[in-house]
């Protein structure tokens, strides 16, 4: 249940070049500066606090107005049902 002789064949074409893609491209290196952990510096560490409250806020914000939007939406149902 392959689909047939063609598909078996186009997979292992494209698993070929994969591999070959894995050969041409760059190895990523470890950074040695990171934003959390020893090696961070002080200016990204708090950079880093920034955007985790900004993100929370953000959040917070979205939920609220989730909960708000549907509790309208129940009540205008209820209202008009």
């Amino acid at each position: 249940m392959t689909g047939g002789v063609g598909f078996s064949k186009d997979a292992e074409q494209s698993l070929q070049g994969n591999r070959a893609l894995g050969k041409i491209r760059k190895k990523l290196k470890f950074s040695d500066q990171t934003r959390t952990g020893e090696n961070a510096s002080i200016e990204a560490i708090d950079e880093s606090i920034k955007y985790r409250f900004l993100r929370k806020t953000r959040l917070r914000w979205t939920r609220s107005a989730f909960f708000f939007g549907l509790i309208i939406a129940i009540l205008i149902f209820l209202i008009f049902w």
